[in-house]
């Protein structure tokens, strides 16, 4: 199966996106500035969600990279 992270997940072209890869198939990881995820029935079951990450923070990339330590490989980002 092939996996996904989009970054910026729960608004516009990312929402749209989480919803088309997780249909497709795909495990979609999505990045939130929230610090939970968006509520459950604006989007599909499954979808995991990363919270607390601001590109604007010079810290997101250690929180994204620590997420997913070295256990989780990627197909795909967006």
């Amino acid at each position: 199966m092939s996996s996904v992270l989009i970054v910026g997940a729960t608004r516009g072209l990312g929402a749209s996106l989480v919803k088309k890869y997780a249909a497709a198939g795909w495990t979609v990881y999505g990045t939130t500035r929230s610090a939970e995820g968006p509520k459950t029935g604006d989007f599909p079951a499954g979808v995991q969600w990363i919270p607390k990450v601001d590109l604007m923070d010079k810290n997101a990339g250690a929180t994204i990279s620590g997420f997913f330590g070295q256990s989780k490989p990627l197909d795909a980002v967006v």
